[in-house]
C-alpha cells in the first residue's frame, strides 16, 4: 500500500471548508458545541471513507474531491479487481437421479424348467397328442400324464430377445412319446425374480408335423428346425423318416409375440410321399374241380398324391393257400399257421388307381382263425424308408373268405 499523503488530506479538506463555512451560521454555545461534534463525525466518516477510495484507487479519490490535475499514476493494486466473496447459504439440494434399472437375467435352466410352475399356452386343436395339458402347470422334473404321456423339456437356449441388454430363455416342450407333440416357448423372469412366460415362438400344428431343434439366431432371433412328418421319440435321428422334409426358420420377438423374420414360410410338395388308400373285394371259392377249389379276389391301390411313391400290396390269410397269380409275389408261412404275401409294384401318379387280381389254390375248406387283411404301404416302409405316407388309416382294409 502507499504511504499515506498528509499535504494532500489537508488541502481537500481546506477546500471544502472555504466551500462551505460562508453558508453556517451560530446558533450559540449548545450550537456550536453540536457543530463540533458533527463536524468530528463527519471528519471521521469522510477519513475513513478517503483512506478505502485511497486503497481501491487514487484515480478514484482525486476524482471525488476535484483535483484531477494532481491525479498520481494509477497503481497497481486499483487494476487489480476485488473478489466476490463466496455465498455463505449452501445451494438448494437437489434430489438425486433414480439409478437406471437394470433388467433381470432372464437366463433358466432346463433343469430348473423342470422343476417349476409355469404357465403353458394351449395347445392347437390338431396337435398330434391330444392329451397335453396347459395353463398353470407344476412341472416335478417333467409332467407325467399316463404311462406313456409325458411333458418334458428337452432344448434350452438362451438370447436377447427383446434387445434389454439381458438373455431370456427359449426351449422346445415334447409332449408324448412314441408320437409327439411340441411347442417352443420364450421365459424370462420378472423384478422379484419368478420366472413368467414371455409367448410361444411356434407349435407343431398345419404343415408342421414335428419340430426337431432350437438354435439361438443372430440379433435376438430364434431358430427352430421344423419337419414336415411326424416325429415321434423327441424327434430322435433314428426315428425320423429319411423321407420327412427340414427346414431352419427364424422368429422374432416384437414386444408382443412371436412372428416369423426368416426362413422358408411353407414347405414344397414332398415328391417322397403319397398317400397311398387299398380296397379290396373278399375272396371267393369254387366247387372242388379236379381235387382243387379256386378262388379269386381284387385289390385295388390308389394314389391321392402329391409324390409317386413305389409301394408294397400285402396279404394276410390263413395257411394253407396256394397263390397262382400275380407271378413274383413272394408268400411266407408264419408259425401261427397264417400266411402273408407281398408284391412289390411301381409307384403311381397322383389320383392314379390300380387294380389286381389275386388267385389261389385250395384242397379242401379251410378252417378261418383270422381276419383277412390287405394292406398298402411305401416301399421301404419303416424308420429309415426314403418314400413316406403320411396318412396310415387307409393304408389297410379287411375282407372275408368264402368256400
Amino acid at each position: 500500500m502507499p504511504d499515506f499523503d498528509d499535504k494532500v488530506l489537508a488541502g481537500a479538506f481546506a477546500e471544502f471548508r472555504n466551500e462551505n463555512m460562508p453558508q453556517v451560521k451560530p446558533l450559540g454555545v449548545e450550537a456550536a458545541y453540536a457543530t463540533v461534534r458533527d463536524r468530528r463525525r463527519t471528519r471521521t466518516i469522510t477519513t475513513a471513507v478517503l483512506a478505502v477510495l485511497f486503497v481501491v484507487g487514487p484515480v478514484t479519490a482525486y476524482a471525488a474531491v476535484g483535483h484531477d490535475s494532481q491525479r498520481p499514476p494509477p497503481s497497481i493494486v486499483a487494476d487489480t479487481p476485488t473478489p466476490k466473496s463466496e455465498p455463505t447459504t449452501p445451494p438448494a439440494s437437489t434430489s438425486p437421479s433414480a439409478p437406471p434399472t437394470t433388467p433381470p437375467d432372464g437366463r433358466i435352466s432346463q433343469a430348473e424348467l423342470s422343476r417349476a410352475t409355469l404357465e403353458i399356452p394351449a395347445w392347437p386343436s390338431d396337435a398330434i397328442v391330444s392329451e397335453c395339458v396347459s395353463g398353470s402347470v407344476r412341472f416335478d422334473g417333467g409332467y407325467r400324464i399316463g404311462d406313456s404321456v409325458g411333458m418334458n423339456f428337452d432344448k434350452v437356449v438362451h438370447t436377447d430377445l427383446d434387445g434389454d441388454g439381458a438373455r431370456e430363455t427359449v426351449a422346445r416342450l415334447s409332449c408324448g412319446d412314441q408320437e409327439t407333440a411340441y411347442q417352443v416357448l420364450a421365459f424370462d423372469r420378472d423384478a422379484a425374480g419368478r420366472i413368467r412366460t414371455l409367448g410361444r415362438v411356434v407349435a407343431q400344428t398345419g404343415p408342421i408335423k414335428g419340430i426337431c431343434d432350437v438354435r439361438a439366431g443372430e440379433s435376438g432371433t430364434v431358430r427352430v428346425q421344423v419337419v414336415d412328418y411326424p416325429a415321434p421319440h423327441h424327434c430322435s435321428k433314428l426315428a425320423l423318416p429319411g423321407y420327412a422334409q427340414k427346414q431352419w426358420r427364424t422368429y422374432a420377438w416384437n414386444g408382443d409375440r412371436f412372428t416369423q423374420a426368416g426362413g422358408p414360410t411353407a414347405f414344397p410338395s414332398n415328391q417322397r410321399v403319397s398317400d397311398l388308400t387299398v380296397t379290396s373285394s373278399d375272396l371267393t371259392f369254387g366247387a372242388l374241380d379236379g381235387g382243387v377249389r379256386r378262388g379269386t379276389m381284387t385289390v385295388t391301390v390308389r394314389s391321392l398324391g402329391p409324390g409317386m411313391v413305389p409301394y408294397v400290396v400285402h396279404l394276410t390269410l390263413p395257411g394253407g393257400l396256394t397263390l397262382v397269380r400275380p407271378g413274383g409275389c413272394e408268400v411266407e408261412n408264419y408259425p401261427s399257421g397264417s400266411m402273408g404275401v407281398s408284391c412289390d409294384y411301381p409307384a403311381l401318379k397322383p389320383n392314379a388307381s390300380r387294380t389286381f387280381t389275386f388267385e389261389f389254390t385250395a384242397p379242401r375248406a379251410i378252417e378261418i382263425e383270422l381276419v383277412p387283411e390287405a394292406l398298402v404301404q411305401q416301399e421301404g416302409w419303416g424308420e429309415s424308408a426314403a418314400w413316406g405316407d403320411p396318412e396310415g388309416d387307409n393304408n389297410r382294409t379287411e375282407f372275408s373268405i368264402t368256400f
